[in-house]
Parts: C-alpha cells; structure tokens; sequence
C-alpha cells in the first residue's frame, strides 16, 4: 500500500492510506499540520537571499538585487531602492541624511566628497 500525504495543509507529518482514513483522522492532526504550515510559511519569509556580484547596500546591508539600484552621483557608491525611497521621503518631510539621521550635511557620508549637485542635477543622470 502507498501511503498518500495529507493534503489538508502544507506539512508533511501525516500520511493516509484513503481519503476516509484521513476524514476520520483529521482532528487528531489538525492542530500540529496548521503549525507546520506556519513554520515552513515563515522559513520561505525570512530566508536571506542569496548575495550576488553587486555586494550589499551600505545603508541597510542587504544584498543588492540586480534590476533594482540607485547610483549615489558623487562616489559612484550602489544603495537599494528601499533605501532611496526612504531617503527620499524622509528628505521631503525634514530634509534628513539616510545615514545621519539629522539635517543633511554638505558631504557625502561615504566618500567625503563636497555635495555640489542640486535636485534637478541629479534627475539628469
């Protein structure tokens, strides 16, 4: 005889002969297929990507994606879209650094180098 897994939930931990083998055992794991389920859920969540040529974003230090990135004009420095965006909005409400924390200085936080670029400069690149 073949035994079939359940197919009631994404675990593996029951199997079954029928379908009214499994009908009439179903209660005695219902409980522990739903916390399987959740934990094979969360394993595929909070798996780390893998890292690829590009190397991470030095903000929040995730590997970059390959279709998705911002080049920072003054020290040629990759930082992910998220990143940007964040920086982006937080520039707009308080005119934040996304390093800092605090009014933007007139230098960048990675190279040093003099921020001499206005906004409509840097939308041309």
């Amino acid at each position: 005889i073949k035994l079939k897994e359940c197919t009631d939930g994404d675990g593996d931990l029951v199997r079954y002969c029928s379908g009214a083998c499994q009908r009439d055992h179903k209660s005695h794991h219902e409980e522990a297929c739903k916390i399987r389920a959740a934990e094979l859920r969360d394993e595929i969540l909070f798996q780390q990507p893998e890292s690829n040529h590009l190397g991470e974003c030095p903000i929040c230090m995730l590997p970059l994606s390959l279709d998705l990135k911002i080049v920072l004009i003054c020290c040629g420095k990759l930082i992910c879209n998220g990143c940007a965006h964040a920086n982006q909005v937080r520039e707009e409400e308080a005119s934040l650094d996304p390093f800092y924390r605090k009014p933007a200085p007139s230098r960048c936080p990675i190279c040093q180098e003099s921020l001499k670029f206005t906004p409509d400069e840097l939308e041309k690149f």
